[in-house]
């Protein structure tokens, strides 16, 4: 009876090891099946290091500001939205064309921001910035350094619209947000004029 037992410990050992290694090939299929194609995409560029983020953040949370926020968005990607979108499908060329344009981008929000009422200072940061976590439906671009643009319109206290302007798409609803994310390419974005806040 003894032996017995013993035999049947290593018995039960080998299987859960067995199933354990299954279950470590089964379950990255599994996740890798679930996402959306614009999920696999943004996984895929940033396994390459290939996304570039855009970020505009409001003066504050006031009605006006929001307002605001949303027709420097819509200007931005009116004026620039052929060159960021239709720049050869290639990341370096589409962060050159964010490099090159910065200042004509403030410039810009500037000019839009002034034509709704709003004097402050508004600044444009195209570069290597810091940016915080962010989930994009079932992929998470964890906190880091990122090819991005940033508008800070006034104090930069307002909530703020995200998206991933490369790969050219943008999953911009997050998991702060509590609802199912939506996915929209960039020329979408660009005949809709969507608002995504977090």
């Amino acid at each position: 009876m003894k032996h017995f037992r013993e035999n049947w410990k290593d018995s039960m050992l080998l299987i859960c090891s067995i199933i354990l290694f299954l279950l470590s090939l089964i379950l990255p299929a599994a996740c890798a099946l679930g996402c959306t194609n614009e999920e696999a995409q943004l996984k895929a560029a940033y396994e390459k290091n290939e996304i570039i983020r855009l970020h505009v953040i409001a003066h504050s949370d006031s009605q006006k500001d929001q307002e605001i926020k949303y027709a420097v968005r819509d200007a931005l990607i009116e004026e620039f939205g052929s060159i960021l979108t239709d720049a050869s499908g290639d990341c370096v060329t589409v962060y050159q064309a964010l490099l090159e344009n910065k200042e004509a981008m403030r410039m810009n929000a500037q000019k839009t921001s002034i034509s709704m009422g709003f004097y402050g200072n508004v600044q444009a940061e195209a570069g290597m910035l810091d940016l915080p976590e962010k989930r994009y439906g079932n992929v998470v671009l964890p906190a880091g350094r990122y090819r991005a643009l940033r508008i800070v319109i006034g104090n930069g206290d307002g909530q703020n619209w995200w998206c991933v302007l490369y790969p050219q798409l943008c999953l911009a609803l997050s998991e702060e947000d509590g609802q199912k994310p939506i996915t929209w390419d960039s020329l979408r974005i660009l005949s809709n004029w969507l608002a995504f806040v977090n």
